[in-house]
């Protein structure tokens, strides 16, 4: 009960004081995605699964900004 007030007091005094918050969903391309040729992606032993390549080559970001 008491955290609720204070959250809600909170976001009160914030919009009030003029702060604006604007949040957005961006896509961006996965650059992660670039492995070379004989890479070991990871493994200390043995020999890497063959790449079969990614299914999503981009990533939705969520982005806040608070002013």
């Amino acid at each position: 009960m008491r955290h609720e007030f204070v959250i809600t007091a909170l976001l009160i005094t914030l919009a009030s004081s003029g702060c604006r918050a604007a949040t957005r969903t961006v896509e961006e391309p996965r650059v992660d995605l670039d492995i070379p040729e004989g890479g070991n992606r990871g493994y200390l032993v043995g020999i890497a699964p063959a790449w079969e390549g990614a299914k999503k080559t981009v990533r939705k970001m969520v982005e806040t900004e608070i002013e």
